[in-house]
């Protein structure tokens, strides 16, 4: 099997495999006192057995979390403890009428609308500073996109990334995670932007 992260510069992660063989486990949140492995889905901080690298993102993303998933299972979470100046974590549909959007904004999701981040126009690509990332299960996607918020926004799409992550869709490998969604859209934008490749 191909190894999915070679290639890639990454902050080890020895801290993170010392939990699983430590006694400790399980610690409280600094913040709402819960008892959490690693990191805190309530409070999307990372903890201090487990400390997480800063990552910055080249433009911000909203992550549209619906209501009925998981917080525990979700990897738009993930996203938000990595990169906490570069995310928003937006509750749907609680805190999704607060969220107005314009031309700098686009919409990460293959609709038949949508155009390869590859292949942006240039102006498009100029303008661009925010992303909208859908966090749900794919049948609840149409009830999200139907808001007004979302509509009439730019739909991008990824292509040719398959999935890493072992908790895969039964739809296919094509089908991403939400944070895999991310890191594609970012490493592809980057790429248009620059003109350059991703060193990793």
């Amino acid at each position: 099997m191909e190894e999915p992260f070679a290639g890639l510069k990454l902050s080890p992660h020895t801290s993170l495999r010392a939990i699983h063989t430590s006694a400790a486990g399980r610690v409280p949140c600094p913040r709402c006192h819960k008892t959490r492995l690693m990191y805190c889905y309530t409070c999307c901080c990372a903890l201090d057995a487990a400390p997480a690298p800063h990552v910055a993102l080249p433009l911000h993303a909203d992550l549209w979390h619906h209501r009925t998933e998981h917080r525990q299972k979700s990897t738009a979470l993930h996203a938000r403890i990595l990169a906490p100046d570069d995310t928003t974590l937006v509750e749907y549909p609680a805190e999704a009428a607060a969220c107005a959007y314009g031309a700098e904004t686009v919409l990460l999701y293959p609709s038949p609308a949508s155009v390869a981040v590859a292949d942006m126009p240039d102006e498009l690509v100029a303008r661009v500073e925010r992303v909208v990332v859908i966090d749900s299960q794919w049948q609840k996607t149409g009830g999200m996109l139907a808001h007004p918020a979302l509509r009439g926004l730019q739909h991008v799409r990824i292509q040719g990334a398959r999935t890493a992550f072992w908790r895969h869709q039964s739809h296919g490998p094509e089908y991403l995670s939400t944070i895999e969604a991310l890191y594609w859209f970012m490493r592809e934008f980057s790429e248009a932007r620059s003109g350059g490749k991703y060193d990793g």
